[in-house]
């Protein structure tokens, strides 16, 4: 999120705080599950801006948005 990156394992927890840029990227081999846990509920505004295209997002693999 950010500028920061991090790899989580199994069991991993990471909190993105409010109005931070995000995204998932697989990095193993094995098909990723993960569980995204949105708070709150409700709230102004697109649920999902796009920043796929814009650095440093465009040089990572290829994102699974959330």
């Amino acid at each position: 999120m950010g500028e920061q990156h991090q790899i989580l394992g199994p069991g991993d927890v990471a909190h993105v705080p409010m109005n931070e840029v995000h995204g998932t990227y697989n990095v193993f081999e094995e098909p990723v599950v993960f569980l995204a846990i949105l708070s709150p509920a409700s709230f102004e505004g697109p649920a999902l801006v796009d920043v796929a295209g814009e650095e440093p997002w465009r040089s990572h693999k290829t994102p699974t948005v959330i």
